[in-house]
């Protein structure tokens, strides 16, 4: 039911953009499509205004610079 290949890159481009308020910390701020032909359910990024770890209330600045690809959320 899952695009995994679709699902893969939406998180990769989310650690690379250092999204806070993403799925990997609240578990929001996506919308589910579901593509009529495949039937598969792809991941869309929305209210990406806290990207590139602009998101105060997720650890200090020295963990928000720590993060990285292996690592994409504070604490």
């Amino acid at each position: 039911y899952l695009d995994v290949d679709s699902f893969l890159r939406f998180m990769a481009a989310s650690a690379v953009v250092v999204n806070m308020d993403s799925l990997f910390t609240l578990g929001h701020n996506f919308c589910l499509y579901l593509h009529p032909e495949t039937n598969k359910f792809h991941f869309i990024p929305w209210d990406v205004d806290r990207a590139m770890a602009n998101f105060p209330a997720f650890g200090t600045n020295d963990e928000k610079m720590n993060l990285s690809l292996t690592k994409p959320y504070a604490a």
